[in-house]
């Protein structure tokens, strides 16, 4: 819609001129001229905004744990004699690593968010955005692609492009917990040495057989030795 009425308007200052020539009046000829000029010169400032200029995007560490984090730096550079008088990055990240501090919106497609940043660049300029990803799950994750957005200075005209670099890996490993951390029983339930009484009964070692008392569990019934002696045993 833009474009359309951009055009509408480079027509009207066009038709403008005609009709200052056609009246004789110099005030419509130069408002057109201004109004021409200024469209063209936007319509070649659009051309050549994106032109030399690199985008690099730097991660720490492309494997993690949860629960660590990693410094993500992306970086703008414009390497013509042009200042951009506006650029805009958006950047797709993961949804499953927060970016520490920085507020992201929505991404496009399912489990991603975008993360944009818009500032200027003078002739032959660099900037520098550092960032920080924490990992809160594991899985592969994906940072990338990039596309860039600029234009003129007046706004009539706008050009974007993805920036056409790899795409960026990132693997977070699950947890690891100490043994000691988890609770679980001594490696060696029944101690280092021989005491008066056990720590844990073991039921693979049976001493012998008594007459059942109340309160002893049905899984230590001994029905052999029941059945033989005429009344319960346990073992």
């Amino acid at each position: 819609m833009k474009a359309i009425i951009t055009e509408s308007w480079l027509m009207a200052s066009a038709l403008l001129g005609l009709v200052g020539f056609a009246s004789g009046s110099a005030a419509l000829v130069i408002i057109a001229a201004l109004l021409f000029g200024t469209g063209a010169l936007a319509r070649i400032w659009r051309r050549l905004c994106l032109e030399r200029v690199v985008y690099t995007r730097r991660l720490g560490e492309h494997r993690l744990f949860v629960g660590e984090r990693t410094a993500l730096t992306l970086a703008i550079e414009n390497q013509k004699p042009l200042p951009v008088p506006w650029i805009e990055v958006r950047e797709t990240m993961p949804r499953g690593m927060p970016v520490t501090g920085v507020r992201t919106q929505a991404g496009g497609a399912p489990g991603t968010q975008l993360l944009q940043r818009t500032a200027a660049l003078g002739m032959h300029d660099r900037l520098e955005w550092p960032l920080e990803l924490r990992a809160v799950r594991r899985g592969y994750f994906r940072v990338g692609p990039t596309r860039l957005r600029s234009g003129d200075l007046f706004g009539f005209f706008d050009r974007e492009e993805e920036t056409g670099r790899p795409v960026d890996g990132i693997v977070v490993y699950p947890h690891v917990y100490a043994l000691d951390d988890l609770g679980f029983d001594s490696a060696r339930p029944f101690g280092e040495r021989r005491g008066g009484a056990r720590i844990y009964e073991d039921p693979s070692r049976v001493v012998g057989v008594r007459d059942y008392q109340p309160g002893d569990p049905m899984k230590r019934i001994d029905w052999y030795a029941t059945a033989r002696l005429g009344r319960l045993q346990s073992r």
